[in-house]
């Protein structure tokens, strides 16, 4: 079972560093500087801000090392082991403050958008994550995953502990969310659909 992200040859080398990570920091280091910009780009989408992303990603991988025993690639790759932690982490982050709404002057700093026009995507990324950010925690994350992260429905069941079937219904119903907060801000027409 091999995910987009790294491809078979990638999942099986960084299996195989968490194993030596329990031992040898240097592995973990090489984990380290290869899943730092999407763990990174991951909670960013969710948290809005740079300040609470780079807290929150740096307590990720704080967490990871600290329970690097505990990964077993029986279970599932290295990736959707950090992913979980990164969820957890997101999660506790955003419980114990407000909801943020996504900076657009924090965003283009901190994202990449290539293109003529990378203002305008930048705008609309800011405005499709802030309405994503109304949503429960358990849309948002599967939007984010899917959309932002571009995992498949078997790498979103490793993630999330379900299966392909559910990852397609929780799809479902958090794009049915996301329209209705659409609809609410003015995006969509009550017969429009569009998402």
């Amino acid at each position: 079972m091999e995910f987009a992200i790294g491809g078979a040859g990638t999942a099986d080398r960084d299996s195989a560093l968490a194993r030596e990570a329990a031992w040898d920091k240097d592995a973990f280091c090489r984990l380290y500087t290869s899943y730092y910009p999407r763990i990174y780009s991951f909670i960013l989408k969710r948290l809005g801000n740079v300040a609470d992303s780079e807290d929150a990603t740096s307590r990720t991988f704080e967490k990871a090392l600290r329970c690097i025993d505990s990964f077993d690639p029986c279970k599932g790759s290295f990736s959707s082991w950090l992913y979980k932690i990164a969820i957890n982490v997101s999660n506790d982050q955003l419980k114990t403050g407000l909801p943020t709404r996504v900076s657009l002057e924090e965003l283009a700093g901190a994202l990449v958008f290539q293109g003529e026009d990378s203002a305008a995507a930048v705008q609309s990324f800011v405005d499709v994550t802030n309405l994503i950010a109304r949503l429960d925690r358990g849309h948002q994350v599967v939007l984010v995953l899917k959309y932002f992260e571009g995992m498949g429905q078997e790498q979103m069941a490793e993630v999330l502990e379900c299966s392909r079937k559910a990852v397609s219904m929780r799809v479902t119903r958090a794009l049915k969310s996301l329209r209705k907060v659409m609809r609410e801000e003015g995006y969509l027409t009550v017969a429009g659909g569009g998402v």
